[in-house]
């Protein structure tokens, strides 16, 4: 004889959930992937462009600080872009290519002023002179605070690769295109 249209009812609901539930995991999680790959990664790196503290601190030579310029606000902003070549996160605004040369004076700097928080200053480029940037994301959480940061907080310090794809694609195009 055949199964009761009560037991069909109940079978034909089960297996519409059943599709239901595996389509919306399926969506669910296809879009978290995406959102790891294209967002927490930082994908948005290739519009990130290279601002003039570079530049001013390159011109710097011995003891010609222009602490009119080198004010403690100028200093966090510059380490802050200093990180963005160093760690993943959603958002980055500017970018300042991370040298020996410029960690360096900027510790000069840091080093002679009286900034309230330049104890702070002074361990991060300590670490960073000595080529430690085992907690660099920190750091720029640190900075990202500081100046009362709402989107692009860093979420994970970047691999070897993906940190040289940054700096090519961010201080070679500019370095490019400054010399035509």
């Amino acid at each position: 004889m055949g199964e009761p249209k009560n037991t069909k009812k109940k079978r034909s609901k089960w297996m519409k959930y059943s599709i239901g539930l595996v389509v919306l995991l399926v969506v669910v999680s296809g879009s978290i992937g995406f959102y790891m790959h294209y967002m927490v990664k930082g994908s948005n790196d290739a519009f990130v462009a290279e601002t003039k503290e570079g530049e001013v601190l390159d011109e710097m030579v011995g003891d010609s600080i222009d602490y009119s310029y080198w004010n403690k606000d100028k200093v966090i902003t510059t380490m802050h872009k200093m990180t963005h070549q160093k760690v993943y996160a959603t958002d980055k605004w500017g970018a300042v290519q991370m040298t020996e040369d410029r960690v360096e004076k900027l510790y000069e700097v840091v080093k002679n002023s009286s900034f309230s928080n330049k104890d702070i200053l002074i361990s991060i480029l300590d670490k960073w002179k000595a080529g430690d940037f085992n907690s660099v994301d920190e750091d720029h959480n640190y900075f990202w605070q500081y100046q009362d940061g709402t989107v692009g907080k860093a979420t994970g310090i970047m691999s070897e690769e993906d940190e040289q794809s940054f700096i090519e694609s961010t201080f070679e195009l500019y370095k490019k295109d400054a010399k035509e």
